[in-house]
């Protein structure tokens, strides 16, 4: 997770990749007065009940205490308020990105060259009108690439009316150096809107291709969503790794549900790991939870396989979906604990579905031609 957290430190150079007026005498026909078009905000605000982390690891040792039993708590959720952080990042980075380009202009026709202080290479900015992407119309498409090996760096399409964009950005292309080399084929994508009918923002962050090569349990892709209406927030989504150890598996996906409540920083959270290759989501999360998972390891592991999943199960405290949080501490798991306040409002998961693990797996983010 340090190598994702380390590319996406590279906001102060795309906001100064954007500032091109201080470096490179900007085209006459920018009018930096021109940014109203653009959106103000390209991202759900988090509470940090469900999006916060002291550790990167998944399936982190679980060992018994004093009296033989395993405590579960922040050993299970961590990882998944890790991986929440990740995808809220991301989307942090592109709106820096948005909020540049609306403080200079560009958001009009125009073309342009300027030298990269980074890296010492040309990058190209073009900006046109009225772009099909996927589908989808948008008013302005911003598109940015090295000029030399003709590789796109980013893409911007958004609408104002409503407000609608997605943005989408290969960092190494941006800064094309030998420490950033490792990111080439990372790509990021931030699909923001505040045209879903059912909440008042919705964002959907994907990242395909991060590379694990100095931790092989890192995730590799990662795909989530987060809708926010009135002062709740809802978050769905997996990420995909390989390797992973301790979990009795190769591929895994960390398949994870939760809301938080933004005005009490209360957070409620699921999670599941079922087999990158699985191809539904049909009973995932109780299937896969990681109380059934361990119990199955422990039942292989010390050739249990009579003795009774509730047996093994006495031994296993703070397993039970879901766990709750309030603030950045975990408080309890299964029954939510009635002596707070908040929680429900937002203990119901049910509706709340992550996607198909092996779709996560094969996740590919591409730029429009």
């Amino acid at each position: 997770m340090k190598k994702i957290v380390k590319y996406l430190a590279i906001i102060p150079l795309l906001v100064l990749l954007f500032a091109c007026g201080e470096k490179t005498p900007a085209p006459s026909t920018i009018t930096t007065s021109a940014g109203s078009n653009m959106p103000e905000k390209f991202k759900v605000d988090i509470p940090n009940s469900v999006s916060y982390s002291t550790s990167s690891k998944v399936g982190a040792r679980l060992e018994a205490n004093a009296s033989g039993k395993i405590d579960g708590g922040e050993s299970i959720y961590d990882p998944l308020r890790a991986y929440i952080m990740i995808g809220e990042q991301a989307a942090k980075t592109v709106e820096e990105i948005i909020i540049a380009i609306r403080k200079n202009g560009l958001n009009q026709p125009l073309s342009f060259e300027f030298p990269s202080d980074e890296d010492k290479r040309t990058k190209v900015i073009t900006v046109v009108e009225n772009v099909v992407f996927e589908g989808t119309t948008y008013s302005f498409g911003l598109t940015c690439k090295d000029k030399a090996a003709d590789k796109v760096a980013m893409q911007v399409f958004w609408n104002s009316k409503p407000i609608k964009g997605t943005a989408m950005l290969n960092l190494y292309a941006l800064e094309m150096t030998d420490k950033n080399k490792a990111a080439d084929k990372t790509t990021f994508r931030v699909d923001y809107s505040e045209a879903d009918p059912s909440y008042d923002q919705t964002m959907l962050v994907q990242i395909a291709g991060i590379d694990n090569s100095t931790d092989k349990q890192a995730p590799i892709n990662l795909k989530m969503f987060a809708g926010k209406k009135g002062d709740i927030v809802s978050v769905y989504g997996n990420s995909h790794h390989e390797n992973v150890t301790g979990l009795g598996a190769g591929a895994i996906n960390y398949a994870f549900r939760a809301k938080g409540n933004v005005k009490d920083d209360l957070g409620v959270a699921e999670v599941s790991i079922p087999p990158s290759s699985l191809t539904g989501t049909t009973g995932m999360m109780d299937t896969y939870s990681v109380k059934n998972i361990l119990i199955n390891l422990i039942k292989k592991q010390y050739n249990l396989t009579d003795v009774p999943n509730t047996l093994i199960g006495t031994y296993l405290t703070n397993f039970d979906a879901p766990g709750y949080f309030k603030s950045d501490k975990f408080v309890g798991a299964g029954n939510y604990p009635s002596s707070i306040t908040g929680f429900a409002d937002i203990k119901d998961l049910s509706a709340l579905t992550p996607y198909i693990p092996s779709d996560i797996a094969a996740l590919k983010l591409e730029f429009k031609k």
